[in-house]
């Protein structure tokens, strides 16, 4: 979750809140097919549609907007 917040949560109704948030969004992935579960585990792999959409939308995004990228980092 720290990767996703750039603060930590300060109470447990924000760490509930947060953590209800990324349940959202990781179940919006699965439905798209972009994620998929890995058996026995916690943890999430990206399917092939996945990586072939999140390919396309980088490429796409360094040839849109190349300056904003490298102000960015």
């Amino acid at each position: 979750a720290s990767v996703l917040f750039l603060t930590p949560a300060k109470t447990a109704k924000d760490r509930r809140r947060r953590s209800t948030q990324i349940s959202r969004k990781l179940q919006l992935l699965r439905a798209h097919g972009l994620i998929a579960p890995i058996r026995s585990s916690y943890r999430y792999r990206i399917t092939r549609k996945g990586n072939l959409l999140m390919n396309a939308i980088v490429s796409v995004r360094r040839k849109a907007f190349p300056k904003e990228l490298n102000t960015a980092a």
